[in-house]
């Protein structure tokens, strides 16, 4: 019997994710997408091993039960794997589920740094009063690059060599920022090759 397909996306600023997430959706069929909301708002500021554990395995049994056949997950625990300085058994239950009762692939949505200050820089121009705003925390456009950066090679560096997952790198470096659609769109179609 097949496995489900579950794709987990992680990425930077500006790298499609959210976009690409609901192409899959639209062009896909028997799909489900969990979004941040459900992935990590609810233990984002958790550092209770165990709740975060038992989370996971609720979500991932809701999952099963879903009938989905593709799965689409807006971040899960790699963005929490930090917290205990990628222990390689923090989350091994966790992998072990997803190995086990999956078909799982994660998938991290790349941006050259230089390019990344950019699609920055842009948004910040773009961007209206009443919008979203990109340096929430007071930060200039330069620090939250310089975030973003430190934080894409250190999970690159660190949790892709740690995780069991099948992982893959799609480079969005090359895209133009103002096409949302084709951006997409080629993304898309670069993770159904990886996934088929």
């Amino acid at each position: 019997m097949n496995k489900q397909k579950l794709i987990i996306f992680e990425s930077v600023k500006w790298a499609w994710k959210s976009s690409t997430l609901d192409r899959l959706f639209s062009s896909l069929n028997n799909t489900l997408v969990c979004w941040e909301n459900i992935t990590l708002e609810p233990i984002r500021n958790s550092t209770d091993k165990l709740a975060e554990i038992n989370y996971y395995k609720k979500l991932l049994g809701e999952i099963k039960i879903s009938r989905k056949w593709i799965i689409l997950l807006d971040r899960f625990h790699f963005t929490k794997w930090p917290i205990d300085n990628f222990d390689p058994n923090y989350f091994k239950e966790i992998e072990e589920i997803l190995l086990q009762e999956f078909e799982p692939h994660l998938i991290f949505l790349y941006v050259n740094p230089k390019v990344l200050l950019e699609r920055l820089q842009y948004t910040n121009l773009q961007r209206s009063s009443s919008g979203w705003k990109l340096n929430f925390d007071g930060s200039s456009i330069q620090q939250e690059s310089q975030k973003d950066i430190i934080w894409q090679d250190v999970f690159i560096g660190n949790i892709m060599k740690s995780t069991l997952i099948p992982n893959n790198i799609v480079d969005t470096s090359s895209l133009h920022i103002w096409d949302f659609d084709k951006n997409s769109r080629l993304i898309a179609e670069e993770v159904i090759k990886i996934i088929s």
